[in-house]
Formats: C-alpha cells, sequence, structure tokens
C-alpha cells in the first residue's frame, strides 16, 4: 500500500519509495557528496523520464526548481474550439510553463514570507488534454535527503485549476521539507484560499502567459504577448460580494469540506470562505510568519489542527478560540461596506472604548452594581493573572479587528498598542500564569501605555462645534427698558 496518502481532489498515481542512493550505488562504494548528489539527480530524472514518447520538449526554470517535459501534440481535439473563447480556460505551453510555475511560486512565497532556497525537485509533464475536466494528478516521493514530485497537466485547462495544481505541489514542497516517513496533509481550506487569493489579485497574464500569436500573413515573425501588470485594489472585493449575500462557512465546515463544496455547487462559497479566512489569519500580527510555521510543521502530525493550534497558539489556544474569532471576523466582515472607513471621530472613540474597559463593580451584594473605567494599566496592575491574560487577550483581539477598519492617522497608535500587549503577554507566558510577573517588566509596560495614553488624548479628532444661535431681534425679545434710562 502507498506511504503517501493522496492529497484531496488531485488523484495520485504514483507513489511508494524508491531506491535510495546506497542501493543505487552499490554497497561498499565510498562517492563523495559531490558524486552522490550528481548520481541521484541523473537517477531521478531517469525515473521521471520513462515512458516519454520520442519528440518531448524538456526544459527548465530559472531556478532550475521546475523541470519541464511537453509531450508532443497532435491537431487539437476538436472540443477545444468551443471553449478557446471562454477566459476560465487556458492554453499551456511548455516553452513558457516554466516561467509561469516561477511566478506562481513567487507569488505564493511573498504571501508566506517565505525566502528559500528550494528543496524538492518538481517535474512537470504536460499532455494533450483530452476532455475539459480532464484529471490533474500529482505524485510525490522519498529519496533519503529529499522529496521529489511530478504534476501531470493537460495543455489545455481551467486557470483555477492549473493555479491550485501548483500551488498544492508547492506547498507540498514547503510542508515536506521536515518530513520523514509520510507526506504532510495540506489542509483544503488553506489550498484553496492562498490559489484564490493569487488568482484574485493578479491579473489573468501576470501568471499564465498566453501563447505568442502567429502573423496572418506569415511572414512577419509571432507576435509576442503583453506583460499587464494589473491587480485588484482589494483582493477581497468578491468575496464580499458574494459572502454578504450567502452566510460564509463556519470554520468546523472549512476544516472538514463535503464533495460538493469541493467539487460541486458549493464550491464557490467555500473558495471565498477559505480566502476570507486565510486573509483574516494573515492580518493578525505575526500573522504570516504563523501560517509558515504551521506549513512547516504538517509533516510532524498526521492532524493538521496539531500544526495549526501550535503555530497560533499564542491567538488560539483552543479550537472553540477559533470559532469565536472566525465568528467576529465573518461579522465584521459582511456588515460593512469593504471600500470605507470609519471617520476619524469614530475611530478614536472605539479606541477610547478599548483601552478604557467599562465595567460592573458591586460593593455589595444588596445593592445596584456601579459602572465604572478600567484602564489597561488597571488591568496589569491589579488583577489576578488568569483573569488578566484573557482581558488582555480580548483587548488585542479587539484592536486588530479595529486596525482593519479605523481612519488611517490612528492606524499606527492602534498597532503600537497592540504590540506592547503582545509584548507583555509574551514575557508573561514565559512564567507560570500564578507567579507575579517581574516588577521590572510591569513598570516598563506601565510606562509605555502611559505614553501611549498621551498620544491618543493629543490626537483626539476636535468635536466640530455646534453652529451658533443667530441673535434675538430687540423690537420681539428685549424687554422695555427700567425708567430713568
Amino acid at each position: 500500500m502507498p506511504a503517501n496518502p493522496p492529497q484531496q481532489r488531485l488523484e495520485k498515481v504514483w507513489a511508494g519509495r524508491l531506491p535510495s542512493i546506497a542501493s543505487v550505488a552499490g554497497r561498499g562504494v565510498a562517492l563523495s557528496a559531490l558524486k552522490c548528489g550528481l548520481l541521484l539527480l541523473a537517477f531521478v530524472q531517469t525515473v521521471f523520464s520513462q515512458g516519454l514518447p520520442a519528440g518531448t520538449f524538456r526544459t527548465k526554470s530559472a531556478s532550475a526548481q521546475f523541470t519541464i517535459c511537453a509531450l508532443p501534440s497532435a491537431t487539437p481535439a476538436s472540443w477545444i474550439s468551443n471553449f478557446e473563447t471562454n477566459q476560465d480556460y487556458a492554453r499551456l505551453v511548455g516553452t513558457l510553463l516554466p516561467v509561469s510555475c516561477e511566478r506562481i511560486k513567487q507569488l505564493l512565497w511573498r504571501q508566506l514570507g517565505e525566502s528559500g532556497p528550494w528543496r524538492g525537485r518538481i517535474f512537470v509533464v504536460l499532455a494533450p488534454a483530452a476532455s475539459p475536466d480532464q484529471v490533474i494528478t500529482i505524485t510525490s516521493d522519498q529519496f533519503r535527503d529529499a522529496w521529489q514530485y511530478r504534476v501531470e497537466l493537460p495543455d489545455f485547462v481551467e486557470r483555477s485549476r492549473y493555479v491550485r495544481a501548483i500551488v498544492q505541489v508547492l506547498l507540498l514542497e514547503l510542508a515536506n521539507r521536515t518530513a520523514a516517513g509520510h507526506s504532510a496533509e495540506i489542509p483544503p481550506w488553506l489550498l484553496e484560499g492562498l490559489a484564490q487569493q493569487l488568482l484574485i489579485s493578479s491579473s489573468k497574464d501576470e501568471i499564465i502567459l498566453p501563447p505568442p500569436r502567429a502573423a496572418s500573413d506569415n511572414q512577419r515573425p509571432a507576435s509576442t504577448y503583453t506583460y499587464v501588470n494589473a491587480r485588484f485594489e482589494n483582493p477581497l472585493r468578491q468575496a464580499h460580494k458574494e459572502l454578504t449575500i450567502i452566510t460564509p462557512l463556519s470554520f468546523q465546515e472549512l476544516s472538514w469540506p463535503g464533495p460538493d463544496q469541493l467539487d460541486g455547487p458549493a464550491n464557490g462559497l467555500y473558495r471565498d470562505s477559505a480566502q476570507l479566512f486565510v486573509a483574516r489569519l494573515m492580518t493578525l500580527k505575526n500573522g504570516r510568519s504563523c501560517l509558515h510555521q504551521m506549513i512547516g510543521e504538517l509533516a510532524q502530525n498526521y492532524n493538521w489542527q496539531f500544526a495549526f493550534l501550535r503555530a497560533f497558539n499564542s491567538y488560539f489556544p483552543r479550537p472553540l478560540d477559533v470559532e469565536k474569532w472566525w465568528a467576529l471576523q465573518v461579522v465584521h466582515f459582511t456588515g460593512r461596506d469593504l471600500t470605507q472607513s470609519w471617520p476619524p471621530e469614530e475611530s478614536w472613540k472605539r479606541l477610547d472604548d478599548i483601552v478604557r474597559s467599562q465595567i460592573q463593580v458591586r460593593v455589595s451584594t444588596n445593592e445596584l452594581p456601579l459602572r465604572t473605567t478600567v484602564s489597561l494599566q488597571t488591568i496589569i496592575q491589579e488583577w489576578e493573572p488568569e483573569r488578566q491574560i484573557a482581558a488582555l487577550e480580548d483587548k488585542m483581539r479587539e484592536l486588530e479587528l479595529l486596525q482593519s477598519r479605523s481612519a488611517p492617522i490612528l492606524v499606527p497608535l492602534i498597532r503600537e498598542y497592540n504590540r506592547v500587549l503582545s509584548a507583555y503577554l509574551q514575557n508573561r507566558s514565559a512564567r507560570s500564569a500564578k507567579k507575579a510577573v517581574p516588577r521590572h517588566l510591569v513598570q516598563q509596560t506601565l510606562q509605555e501605555l502611559n505614553a501611549l495614553d498621551l498620544q491618543r488624548v493629543s490626537v483626539k479628532p476636535a468635536t466640530p462645534s455646534k453652529p451658533a444661535q443667530p441673535p434675538a431681534e430687540a423690537s420681539l425679545t428685549s424687554s422695555p427698558a427700567p425708567p430713568g434710562l
């Protein structure tokens, strides 16, 4: 039985371990590291090239991570003419495919904050398309020191399916860098969310280069394509339009999608919800690095949720915390227009409400509660540890939500409040929850909060003054003058 389980939605047709370098070289033969590497590379290329017909076009990408094998194609099938004007489909060309794969990798790495170098080689086999919904297959196999991958693509395919296939194999390459016994499981929401983000935020010709068109007179050279660097102003605009009509999926539904959500009529809702979920995770402080850490730990767990909770532990200690946070994100996202922010007056008032909370206090059990204002400094100085930590974590989430809609002039101040609280909680989490925090840490945090409070007061927008009432006419409102004046 194959050691590597099939990945979601993409059929896996070849798996298992290839012979180690030692068995290839022969026992007792001492090889230098350079010779071992060359022998391994030659062996991999030989294995992945088996069965390719004569006339196959081979090339490599600029980074040499992608090796393209374009099979010779005959006359295009008749059904392709019915889809050639459909903007959702693209014709893949062997000479341009290396550039496209590299661009997708660069865009994906930029999203995750990855800088390389790559470790797993990817072989892409481009074959003549047999049908509009032809299966795309991804094959992964582990060698002694690295994983290798093979992607089989039809040369005429939906743009979204092509991008998702390349994103999936790139995520596998990132996740399997530390894999030992089994291949990593890529969460469906991560694959769909990142792929949708790339598709929406990039122009169609930026990641899938169109083939050059031949001149009509057959004398001039073929025309080249024009690269247009066009992006949407807001990658979530399309998701916002759809998700304000249909309720986004819950975190549970994103975690365990059904067949209709991956390949059926509900696929659009799943993609939009996944894109929003991934985008909101990235807006968290250190959200991109947390996501990158989660991907790096996927191969160490059979369940991706363990890697997720470990990487995002500072935000979500429990799955229930993810559900609560996601519910707030959904309400926040679908209840407003993305093109507008709160005015400075409203943004300042909401920030003031966060850093100076209104709470109810009972002097005795028989008296009505009194409302009082509690500052962040009071919470840090006077509240017991468990209650203090929970309150400050709630404040950080409220600040993150406020930052995404605040007037631009207040965003740096909101970010600084969040940074101070995050640093305090990180230092506090390094100690037992019941132990007292060092006095110097408390004093430093209080000083920083006091400085931010002064800055917050100094940038308070002026309250618009009410227009002055016009003076009343003397003949109508004046009292009679006293006698003698």
